[in-house]
């Protein structure tokens, strides 16, 4: 999936350079489509070179100060309504 992300990152971006510099310069030449590909390669590496590390794992939750020692549902949505049970 990141594969793919890169990927329309990379003609995402080598679209708009190469759309606002034409506009800018008053037409597409060979030169302003070569620059705005090596801008989309550009962009299309370092995605990948970002998404070649491992994701971080999740932590485990502290069980002393975490999720056991907190109110269950019940008991909290007996005292929101007001029973005692």
């Amino acid at each position: 999936m990141n594969f793919v992300a890169a990927i329309l990152y990379a003609v995402s971006t080598s679209s708009l350079v190469a759309l606002l510099v034409a506009t800018a310069r008053g037409g597409l030449t060979s030169g302003i489509a070569a620059a705005a590909l090596g801008c989309g390669l550009l962009v299309l590496s370092l995605n990948l070179w970002r998404g070649r590390r491992p994701a971080a794992s999740p932590r485990a939750p502290n069980l002393r100060n975490g999720w056991p020692s907190s109110p269950s549902h019940s008991s909290r949505c007996a005292s929101f309504y007001g029973s005692s049970s």
